[in-house]
């Protein structure tokens, strides 16, 4: 679509014919009177812009100017940036996706950009624009709410004890520097809340020329959603919500419960898995004792920090432990079936498996901070310390998640030291109407239960509820059976999206000698998947070599011959193919459940059956009737051979079958 500027003629009557709605539903309106607000401005990306796109034609950045206050359109501003990604649809639909990521105060040009010249980010632009909003406060926007100073003690602590009285203080006091920076810097931190970025979202949307628009929201995302559907349903023709967040529970405070629900889960689902029970039969047991023994005990482990190459002594007790599988589940979709492998090798003492999840002991220096305490603490803080829930089977678990550095004690803290105004109650009420609303929920989410969705769905008219079976936070990214319900509800919201695959999705555990396999590889298997890459990457360019010299002469071949030929060249190019993706994801990553790409390309091994068999019965024949070449007959056979060992070695290293 192309991008057009507001005029205020369109935006007056918009104004009349929703004047029942609420004052910020005007607010483009005061924009449009106001010279530079509500206008798109090109400009060069300020993220890297992902292969497969060309900025200017397949990607369009630049920045909407809005009121830091929108009651107050005359007063300071804040510059979003805004990406656009056209539809890849010569005739797209009018209303464009608008996407929005977690935390509070995780980047949405990180959380979206980088996917979207992906399989993936194709089937989202296929019939519809794609819009993403730097939101007010987020490493893009200007000014942002990053806190540096924060970033550096948390690193400083790694070697130290997190939950030690100096390192809670030293903590609070970086929450304290950045909170005065912020001060000084003329920054309005109350103003860096949902209400006043669902009321940038409409004039965003205004500004790039689109009237209606759908919205999905993940984990934090869906709040804002939320707060978007009351006061503009109007604009929105439907909302996919995921890992979604009542605007009425204090979630906060339910944290260290919601946790151990999660944990709870999956200890019964390895039970209830005969593999997985096989392989870990004291599981639960195992998990208590190492915590118990590492809080009281703890050890020295020597990280490595992926973004500086530089080693690092990190001190790992019982507590960090726990921290650290809570975030292994909140992070990602699909790292639940790999935590009975973890606890397993833990438990041995053997620490391997924590030094490729380092990135989950690390802070993320490009999360804002500052927003998250701004929009926590005015909507999420109205909670005393007695109301933190610690009950459940697994207390020094549900302390531990209560401790986390953004956890519910020292939200409490750090909001005493944010000091910003909590929202009007009636703007943490239910959200009510009849937009069309999907809410998907993952059966693993240590942070937000299924139950949450069907609390929001309670107060929807027009709602669909799904959960995920062995999924947990954020389950768009669970594979693709939430991926293609959530595109099918957009794609038509007037009615239920075919949710038949859930019937098929179940938790693929890593069982112990597959992960073992990946933390010690067997040379010998290295060396044999060395000489299929070399056969099947130099066998097409022999064939190629060959029937270029023979161009003069093509019915030299026979067609048993050319079916052969053909037949090896799609089952190396397929094969080539699926190691390329293995290497570029990271095969040790396995350990923490699949990656989408790689589950998505599972498939090409699967496809390359189908050449397989047409070469070994072209070699069956060429060596049975005797009517190939003495040179062809050996080649032919070593190349099906060596297919063979391939499909064999993707067996042994458990990248055989479908993961989807």
């Amino acid at each position: 679509m192309k991008i057009k500027t507001i005029v205020l003629l369109p935006v007056l009557l918009l104004f009349l014919f929703h004047s029942t709605s609420d004052v910020f539903a005007a607010s483009d309106i005061h924009s449009a009177n106001t010279a530079g607000l509500g206008i798109f401005e090109p400009a060069p990306c300020p993220i890297a812009v992902p292969d497969g796109l060309v900025e200017g034609q397949s990607i369009t950045c630049g920045y909407v100017t809005v009121p830091e206050l929108h009651a107050s359109p005359n007063g300071s501003t804040i510059r979003l940036a805004v990406a656009l990604f056209p539809s890849l649809s010569k005739t797209p639909v009018p209303d464009p996706l608008v996407l929005l990521a977690g935390g509070p105060g995780e980047s949405n040009f990180q959380a979206f950009i980088p996917s979207m010249g992906s399989p993936v980010g194709q089937q989202f632009r296929a019939q519809r624009d794609i819009v993403v909003i730097e939101l007010r406060g987020l490493l893009y926007s200007q000014p942002n709410l990053l806190c540096p100073e924060r970033f550096d003690v948390q690193v400083a602590q790694l070697a130290e004890d997190p939950g030690s009285v100096q390192a809670i203080a030293a903590d609070l006091n970086a929450i304290r520097a950045c909170q005065a920076r912020l001060r000084s810097q003329g920054i309005n931190l109350a103003a860096f809340n949902n209400v006043e970025s669902a009321a940038d979202i409409a004039l965003v949307m205004t500004a790039l020329g689109y009237d209606k628009f759908d919205l999905y929201g993940n984990s934090a995302g869906t709040m804002l959603a939320q707060h978007v559907m009351r006061v503009y349903p109007h604009r929105l023709r439907a909302v996919a919500l995921g890992s979604v967040v009542p605007l009425t529970v204090s979630t906060w405070s339910a944290m260290p419960a919601n946790g151990t629900r999660a944990l709870q889960r999956l200890f019964e689902s390895c039970i209830a898995d005969l593999t997985c029970h096989q392989a870990y039969p004291t599981l639960e047991a195992d998990f208590l004792s190492l915590i118990e023994r590492l809080n009281q005990e703890p050890v020295i482990v020597q990280m490595e920090n992926p973004a500086t190459q530089k080693n690092f002594d990190l001190l790992l007790t019982g507590e960090r432990v726990s921290q650290w599988i809570y975030n292994l589940l909140l992070t990602d979709a699909n790292t639940g079936p790999s935590i009975p492998f973890i606890i397993s090798r833990l438990a041995a003492e053997d620490y391997r498996p924590l030094q490729m999840g380092t990135v989950f002991f690390l802070p993320a220096s490009n999360f804002s901070q500052g927003l998250q305490y701004s929009v926590a603490c005015a909507e999420k803080s109205r909670f005393l310390p007695a109301d933190i829930d610690l009950g459940g089977p697994y207390p020094a678990f549900a302390r531990a998640v209560s401790a986390l550095s953004y956890g519910p004690e020292r939200l409490l803290a750090a909001c005493q030291i944010w000091d910003v105004p909590s929202l009007e109650a009636s703007m943490t009420e239910a959200v009510t109407g009849d937009v069309p609303t999907l809410l998907l929920a993952g059966d693993f989410d240590p942070g937000i239960p299924p139950s949450y969705a069907q609390t929001v769905a309670q107060s929807l008219s027009n709602a669909y509820v799904y959960t995920f079976p062995g999924v947990a936070h954020s389950p768009i990214d669970g594979g693709s059976c939430p991926l293609s319900i959530a595109l099918g509800f957009v794609d038509d919201p007037t009615k239920a999206p075919d949710s038949a695959c859930i019937s098929g999705m179940r938790a693929f555990f890593v069982s112990e000698p597959i992960a073992e396999r990946l933390l010690s590889p067997s040379i010998p298997h290295l060396i044999l998947l060395l000489i299929c890459f070399v056969v099947m990457l130099l066998a097409p360019v022999v064939w190629g070599i060959v029937a270029w010299r023979n161009r003069r002469h093509p019915n030299q071949l026979s067609p048993r011959a050319r079916l052969a030929r053909w037949c090896g060249v799609t089952a190396c190019g397929l094969n080539l193919a699926f190691l390329l993706i293995v290497i570029l994801c990271n095969p040790m990553q396995i350990i923490y459940g699949y990656p989408l790409v790689l589950r998505v390309a599972m498939i090409l091994p699967l496809l390359s059956f189908i050449p397989l068999a047409g070469m070994l019965f072209s070699t069956f024949l060429a060596w049975k009737e005797s009517d190939e070449s003495i040179a062809h007959r050996p080649l032919y056979t070593f190349v099906t051979l060596t297919l063979l060992v391939f499909v064999w070695q993707l067996s042994y290293w458990h990248l055989l079958g479908w993961r989807l």
